[in-house]
């Protein structure tokens, strides 16, 4: 899987969530959304139009909430799978100096776009086109008019 929006340069006590919503997708996303498509979000993040979160586990969640947690899950996973894929063939990034941050951003960077260069012509990679497809296919049967809860819920009917 490509990356399409990289935001280097934060520190890395900083949380996930707090970085996206100080990054520059984040701030256009919050003026401008995202449709027809949506972002998949873990548990931490805030559940926002344009941002699909899995259902809080309150001890009372349905069989289908579960099995939605369980695809969100599931397609996170391929998320992390891309970020170790990415360090396994740039290993020069676990050797970066820490204290030159202009050189640090300007490194992953140049590792983020090498990597989907490679990505983009390894016939492998052909096969993440199609979940891509579908990926958008889901996202735009969505209305833009709905609320964040009401998209969530739409597509818990579409993996239910």
């Amino acid at each position: 899987m490509s990356f399409l929006d990289i935001s280097v340069g934060w520190p890395g006590s900083l949380h996930d969530a707090r970085v996206f919503r100080r990054s520059t997708l984040g701030r256009r996303l919050d003026r401008e959304g995202l449709h027809p498509y949506l972002i998949l979000g873990d548990s931490a993040y805030p559940q926002k139009t344009y941002l699909i979160v899995p259902f809080r586990d309150d001890g009372h969640m349905s069989p289908d909430q579960k099995k939605f947690n369980n695809v969100c899950s599931a397609s996170r996973v391929i998320i992390e799978q891309s970020f170790t894929r990415l360090k396994g063939k740039w290993r020069c990034l676990k050797h970066l100096d820490m204290e030159n941050m202009q050189l640090l951003s300007r490194v992953i960077t140049s590792a983020f776009v090498l990597h989907n260069f490679v990505i983009a012509h390894d016939p492998p990679a052909a096969a993440e086109s199609t979940n891509q497809r579908f990926s958008a296919a889901a996202n735009s049967a969505l209305s833009h008019r709905l609320s964040a809860t009401q998209r969530r819920t739409e597509l818990l009917h579409l993996v239910t």
